[in-house]
């Protein structure tokens, strides 16, 4: 009885442990893909700001 448990368990362990290590591995994906969004993101409102402040300035050149 003993015994049939502990293989069982040993069963159950070596199935679970790459099943953590694939959990673990997709959510560090996971996460550095919203990194990568934020990143590109932050990078095109940088444009945006920058193509203001050049408009901006066309206009008090203008008036």
């Amino acid at each position: 009885m003993l015994e049939k448990f502990t293989n069982n368990y040993h069963s159950i362990h070596a199935l679970s442990e790459p099943l953590a290590s694939k959990l673990i591995r997709s959510c560090l994906e996971a996460s550095e893909d919203i990194r990568a969004q934020v990143m590109s993101s932050v990078g095109t409102n940088d444009e945006v700001t920058s193509s203001e402040s050049i408009v901006n300035t066309d206009h008090s050149h203008a008036s």
